[in-house]
């Protein structure tokens, strides 16, 4: 069953791009879904002479690769200018894309990711972003076959759609999915004047998550209620289950919500040694 039909993969060319671009082609061809490729050349300011020769015979080169790609794979390809996840979401805007994939170690370029750019897409994306988890040779760090799911819920009305999002992936991979989901500790302050918070608070998380895992066909040994900050359950939920895959909101209006576009989404993103999908709600 698919789930996405428009995919935007980012690379950077004077990278080793070719792991990712491969990890892109698995997953459109997953979805059967059309795939476009995009890089981002960053504008040269200067006043060193020939500047504006270099700029050309940079973009002349990066044109040459990306037309190699689109012979070698029949992808779309283009090449941007400008910043890069401005440019990057932009794009994939005007070509309707339903989601955005991209890499997790770069520091640079537009091998994206962990830094300002990948916050720019997350942030600024009108559609759902698949970050694959590379190492320092650019080699997917977990298998794209993936057996087990991490579905990181906040079990609000508004989350639906990234449990769906789950759920299909899970019957496309024939994967295992986990469920977890954390309430933040109470204040003490709080907790003084209203003593059974806590108690109440996991009951009716615990009545919510019978609903949503009978939804989703997953029994309720694999779905988990845990107290504490969000960012240690889901990295936790992903260690224990072995998990390839993470899938979690990126509207951020509630507590555990903030998880994804905020502090704590760069720390899982920084620390999580699985690839992670951000469904925007």
């Amino acid at each position: 069953m698919s789930y996405y039909k428009n995919i935007l993969v980012a690379i950077d060319v004077y990278e080793d791009f070719q792991p990712l671009l491969d990890e892109a082609q698995k997953f459109a061809n997953r979805q059967q879904a059309k795939l476009h490729c995009a890089y981002v050349s960053p504008i040269i300011t200067s006043s060193v002479p020939y500047a504006y020769d270099f700029q050309n015979a940079v973009e002349k080169e990066a044109l040459e690769i990306l037309a190699k790609i689109k012979s070698s794979i029949g992808c779309e390809t283009i090449l941007l200018q400008g910043s890069a996840s401005q440019k990057i979401c932009e794009y994939a805007k005007a070509i309707q894309a339903d989601l955005i994939l991209c890499g997790s170690h770069g520091r640079h370029g537009i091998g994206l990711l962990l830094g300002s750019t990948a916050n720019g897409i997350l942030h600024n994306s009108h559609c759902d972003a698949l970050t694959i988890r590379l190492d320092s040779q650019s080699k997917p760090m977990t298998s794209s076959e993936y057996q087990n799911i991490v579905l990181a819920t906040d079990l609000k009305a508004d989350s639906s759609k990234v449990a769906i999002a789950a759920k299909n992936l899970a019957q496309n991979y024939k994967a295992q999915l986990h469920i977890i989901h954390a309430i933040t500790y109470v204040a003490a302050t709080v907790a003084a004047y209203y003593p059974e918070i806590e108690t109440d608070l996991k009951q009716e998380a615990q009545k919510s998550m019978l609903q949503l895992s009978q939804e989703l066909n997953v029994d309720l040994s694999q779905s988990k209620i845990e107290f504490g900050p969000p960012k240690q359950s889901i990295l936790k939920a992903i260690d224990s289950h072995h998990a390839e895959l993470l899938v979690i909101g990126s509207h951020g209006k509630s507590a555990f919500a903030s998880a994804m576009l905020g502090s704590t989404a760069n720390a899982v993103l920084h620390a999580a040694k699985c690839n992670i999908l951000v469904i925007r709600i």
